[in-house]
């Protein structure tokens, strides 16, 4: 299967960068991520551009530099309610990655797992974009 990573039909790209902007996923999964699209998708249906973000430096501002690097902003429209992208959250807590409270004050831990509850697709999809990185079951 083709990564949707592509201006048309970024969902997948989209995904990996809501689930990085939630903590979900640090910085070098999200550059195993590219990586791992890089290393399933036929050459030349890559643009040039996506090889950068497997080469992203520690260092860089997570969300900046990520978007910096993407000519366009990605579109995931199964995360455009507020459950979903909470549901992601979840997944960060669950790992135990959550965000500052500074950064997400609105979305605590309960609000989260529940979310996460509530909307198992999260879950399924997060595992099938990202099969190197074990997700722990809820306690």
């Amino acid at each position: 299967m083709t990564a949707r990573i592509l201006k048309q039909d970024s969902a997948d790209l989209g995904f990996a960068m809501a689930a990085l902007l939630t903590r979900a996923i640090s910085l070098a999964e999200f550059r195993d991520w590219a990586d791992h699209v890089i290393t399933r998708t036929p050459a030349g249906q890559i643009p040039d551009w996506f090889f950068d973000l497997s080469m992203l430096d520690d260092d860089a501002r997570r969300a900046l530099a990520v978007l910096e690097i993407v000519p366009f902003t990605p579109y995931e429209p199964d995360l455009d309610a507020n459950g979903p992208s909470d549901a992601l959250a979840g997944i960060a807590h669950l790992r135990g990655r959550p965000a500052p409270t500074d950064h997400d004050p609105v979305t605590t831990p309960a609000r989260a797992a529940a979310a996460l509850d509530r909307h198992p697709e999260v879950r399924t999809r997060f595992r099938a974009l990202f099969p190197f990185i074990e997700l722990p079951e809820p306690a």
